[in-house]
């Protein structure tokens, strides 16, 4: 028969533990049963701190969200609202092209836009 020194599996079952703790506390001196007392207040606490660490990442990472969700919505209305102003002005200057009243310079200006950019408008009418 050979030695092992690793515990059998059992030995770690809480049904084994809950009364082998129970003699270990009954044989401990008061100053043993004091520390004791206070390491399991501390294992409670770093419990306690972990778990509301856990907590407020969760609160963080949902608060991001939102937040990203927010700032995402907001720079959209600002891009379209940017894409709208651009088509409203391509239409604007298309029509004022079409018109033939005034000068590619001219309508430029008034658009403040290049006067490249019109006559490449002017192209595709």
């Amino acid at each position: 028969m050979t030695a092992t020194k690793e515990k059998p599996a059992f030995w770690e079952e809480d049904w084994l533990n809950i009364p082998m703790g129970e003699l270990d506390i009954r044989t401990m001196s008061p100053e043993r049963y004091e520390a004791y007392q206070y390491w399991l207040v501390h294992q409670a606490d770093i419990e306690r701190l972990e778990r509301e660490q856990k907590e407020r990442v969760e609160r963080d990472k949902i608060r991001a969200k939102i937040e990203g969700k927010t700032e995402g919505k907001i720079e959209g209305k600002i891009e379209g609202k940017i894409e709208g102003k651009i088509e409203g002005k391509i239409e604007i200057i298309k029509e004022l092209l079409k018109e033939g009243l005034l000068p590619v310079s001219s309508i430029a200006k008034v658009a403040h836009v290049s006067e490249a950019f019109v006559m490449k408008l002017q192209e595709e009418l």
